[in-house]
């Protein structure tokens, strides 16, 4: 067995109800280096709704980048969305089966060692736009500015 690493994404959005339009951000930190990606979400009905589609596309990107071939100790997910995480980590065993970032997430847990869910992921609520200077808020910076471009593309 090699040696396990941590990785952790951060993600913010950015929502607009006149004219429904929403964008995303994340900043994905691993041993193989910073992966920063942005854009536009269609079919938002409402922030929350942004919010878990941005953490989907990053747990999605960590699904898809190769990272997850038994190298992972755990996935930490830093939002200011209290509701994202409550929504996400409401049954950690039972879910819909229409629900893509859980599908992503057990897709992620199928390729490691982990037997639950709760024990690949950790879910961490941020304070946004802290007043404090730190890496965390410079990410979340990043994350947010990036989010409202990513709302503005056609």
């Amino acid at each position: 067995m090699g040696f396990k690493s941590n990785i952790t994404i951060n993600t913010d959005t950015s929502f607009n109800y006149n004219p429904n339009k929403a964008g995303f951000a994340f900043w994905i930190t691993c041993p193989l280096g910073r992966y920063k990606r942005y854009g536009k979400l269609n079919n938002c009905k409402d922030i929350n709704d942004a919010e878990i589609q941005a953490i989907g596309n990053a747990i999605y990107f960590v699904l898809m980048s190769g990272l997850s071939e038994n190298t992972i100790h755990k996935i930490y997910v830093n939002t200011d969305s209290k509701s994202a995480i409550a929504h996400i980590t409401r049954k950690w065993d039972t879910y819909p089966a229409s629900s893509k970032v859980k599908h992503y997430m057990e897709r992620l847990k199928g390729k490691t060692n982990h037997r639950t869910l709760k024990s690949l992921f950790d879910f961490r609520h941020v304070k946004a736009h802290s007043g404090t200077e730190s890496k965390r808020k410079y990410v979340n910076d990043w994350c947010d500015k990036m989010s409202k471009i990513g709302r503005n593309m056609s």
